[in-house]
């Protein structure tokens, strides 16, 4: 089945989000919030990951997502910038992450697979935290690392 591939995608995703936000809060760590809210999002892309991994079996894509941490974050001439390159990076690794579990969630609904649909959704309501959570910040740290 295809939903195989969309599963390999979203748990791709989510991996990637786990290791990004180890890096970050890593990177940071005189910024106390960002590095205590990154360990607990990096616990629910884990949670993420557990609970799909029974779908991943039962539908032939099961295996180890990854270690996919990406390409290093780029240079950046101060922390402030740093910190708002990071928060965008990790912003769109997440959005990547919503699509793929929105499309996964469409895939299960057309194949009437109600404990994967169950497991989509309170995932992605997850996924959706961390999304939140990257604009939130980003919307904090911009203006003073834009201005000063």
């Amino acid at each position: 089945m295809r939903l195989a591939a969309a599963i390999a995608d979203v748990r791709a995703a989510e991996a990637r989000i786990a290791a990004e936000l180890d890096a970050v809060a890593a990177r940071h760590p005189g910024e106390h919030d960002v590095v205590h809210v990154a360990r607990a999002l990096a616990g629910l892309a884990e949670a993420n990951l557990a609970a799909l991994a029974p779908h991943a079996a039962r539908h032939g894509a099961a295996g180890d997502p990854g270690p996919a941490a990406g390409d290093p974050a780029p240079a950046a001439p101060d922390p402030a910038l740093a910190l708002l390159r990071d928060l965008r990076r990790l912003h769109l690794r997440y959005a990547e992450a919503s699509i793929d579990w929105v499309l996964l969630g469409q895939g299960a609904q057309a194949a009437r697979d109600a404990a994967l649909l169950d497991a989509v959704t309170a995932a992605h309501a997850r996924t959706l935290r961390g999304l939140a959570w990257t604009v939130t910040r980003l919307k904090e740290a911009a203006p003073q690392a834009l201005t000063s």
